[in-house]
């Protein structure tokens, strides 16, 4: 439950590209609960299925993205997304923190 809340809280903080990123945003909004037929109620873990996998790694970045490096200015914001669109890989002098 700490991952989704983890999820919950960054993705307002995120960019994400609609055109490039329409399975992402397929797999988030599909991401749900199991249902137990017999309680008629929702069980305390999520429905394993094609859309669990790919909303376990959304889940997985955002509980390690706070490790990354801090201290980037706008300008480098603009950078990674502008490289972002054009497909490039984003250059990271030290991506992680070493504490």
């Amino acid at each position: 439950m700490d991952g989704i809340e983890a999820v919950r809280t960054t993705l307002p903080r995120c960019w994400i590209d609609e055109r490039k990123c329409k399975d992402l945003i397929k797999v988030l909004e599909n991401y749900r609960q199991e249902y137990d037929p017999k309680k008629q109620t929702y069980k305390p873990i999520p429905l394993h299925d094609k859309f669990s996998n790919f909303a376990d790694a959304a889940r997985y970045l955002a509980v390690y993205l706070p490790k990354l490096r801090d201290g980037l200015t706008p300008a480098d914001i603009r950078k990674f997304k502008e490289n972002a669109r054009r497909g490039n890989k984003p250059q990271f002098a030290r991506p992680f923190n070493t504490r």
